[in-house]
């Protein structure tokens, strides 16, 4: 599976591409949604992994601009801080989680 982690925070980002990464997906990130849009267009993800809150472009504008586009990529939200309850039609997962939860909520095994 090849996964792009869309999170502001540098430890966040790090601990899922070494955790996914052992586990045998590919792995890109990005620190927020402009970035990840680039890196959307070119790379052939299968799963977009984003937080909701982060400079520049959030998760929710990250993830509805990359529905618009037509993607059928798998979009999973992140949160520390709980979601909007008008935000309906997305796999969410609340931080802190285990690796296992992620894999649970993307319908994988672990290895």
């Amino acid at each position: 599976m090849k996964i792009l982690i869309v999170d502001d925070n540098e430890s966040m980002l790090e601990s899922l591409s070494i955790g996914l990464e052992r586990l045998g997906h590919s792995v890109g990130t990005a620190r927020n949604g402009v970035e990840a849009l680039i890196k959307l267009k070119n790379n052939g993800f299968n799963v977009l992994l984003t937080d909701i809150r982060m400079p520049e472009m959030d998760g929710i504008t990250l993830a509805k601009k990359v529905i618009r586009n037509g993607s059928d990529i798998k979009i999973v939200l992140m949160s520390a801080y709980g979601f909007p309850k008008n935000l309906t039609g997305f796999i969410k997962i609340e931080k802190p989680f285990e690796i296992e939860d992620l894999l649970e909520v993307l319908g994988l095994k672990v290895n």
